[in-house]
């Protein structure tokens, strides 16, 4: 791959994952810092109905799923960076051969051709 590409690549990679780190700051303050009665600006802490317990409980099994998306996220980042910076960024870590560019422009964190990816899955 070009030098040109792999800056290009490097940019993309950095820039993403200051988004996600960021949305992980956003959703871990929103979310694990208060209670979901606080955050909707309720006055007591103390619910008042089992409804409300199951829907308070469904909100932040919700909101830690997504930090965990994030997280994910953030790590095959990372990993694309490394590989990036070891020179095997835009090969297959499966087959060896080379990730096609448009796949890597949707998804520049990538570590598999869609052909093995098909068979990972």
């Amino acid at each position: 791959m070009k030098l040109r590409s792999l800056e290009e690549y490097k940019k993309i990679l950095l820039d993403l994952r200051q988004e996600c780190l960021k949305k992980m700051e956003r959703l871990e303050a929103d979310y694990l810092h208060s209670s979901p009665r606080e955050a909707a600006g309720e006055l007591s802490g103390y619910t008042q109905h089992m409804a409300d317990m199951s829907a308070d409980g469904y909100e932040i099994e919700k909101n830690i799923n997504f930090i965990n998306r994030e997280s994910e996220l953030l790590y095959e980042i990372e990993e694309a960076l490394y590989r990036l910076e070891k020179g095997k960024f835009g090969s297959c870590e499966d087959c060896g051969n080379s990730i096609e560019p448009k796949r890597l422009k949707a998804k520049p964190y990538a570590r598999y051709c869609i052909e093995c990816q098909s068979k990972e899955r």
